[in-house]
């Protein structure tokens, strides 16, 4: 989770290995990168990973329910979306 408000940024990890008890996920705050948030952020925004489609656009739809999957959110300029990847097969 990377989060910009009021011009201070922050970033997260949300980790866990238990999918039925959120209260044993684990909120790890990241460091700031070496070349600081806004270098880091345009990075993100060069490489087009605002604008990735997602798998189902792709014909590339999860088809396991016991796979690793990314879901990327993003709320950028008021305009919400997110897409999804899932390594299963």
């Amino acid at each position: 989770m990377i989060r910009r408000t009021a011009n201070e940024w922050s970033a997260a990890l949300i980790r866990t290995d238990n999918y039925t008890d959120i209260k044993k996920a684990e909120l790890i705050q990241l460091n700031r990168p070496k070349d600081g948030w806004q270098v880091f952020w345009s990075r993100i925004v060069d490489k087009g990973v605002l604008d990735l489609p997602d798998a189902s656009e792709l014909d590339c739809p999860s088809r396991s329910f016991d796979a690793l999957n990314h879901v990327v959110e993003i709320n950028f300029n008021s305009a919400y979306r997110t897409y999804h990847y899932s390594n299963g097969k």
